[in-house]
């Protein structure tokens, strides 16, 4: 079994990388790549419900990936 502090940790690392993911302005790196390719002639860059729309389903998954992980690695093995 883990410890409680590993668990933690992991936790923390997994909702640390998907944070960007939910919105826009949830990371610092999406605001600068949208800017970035407006000012490149890449068009308009996304808009915040734009984000969203792509944003929320790939957290779904993401979230659901990292719950039923954690929840294995937590599990006891019996070793």
């Amino acid at each position: 079994m883990a410890s409680s502090n590993y668990m933690v940790w992991i936790g923390l690392a997994a909702s640390s990388t998907i944070a960007g993911n939910l919105t826009l302005i949830g990371a610092a790196s999406n605001v600068i790549i949208n800017e970035a390719s407006e000012k490149r002639g890449g068009g308009e860059g996304f808009g915040f419900l734009e984000f969203m729309k792509y944003g929320v389903p790939v957290t779904i998954i993401n979230t659901a990936i990292y719950y039923a992980w954690l929840s294995y690695i937590h599990l006891p093995l019996g070793f």
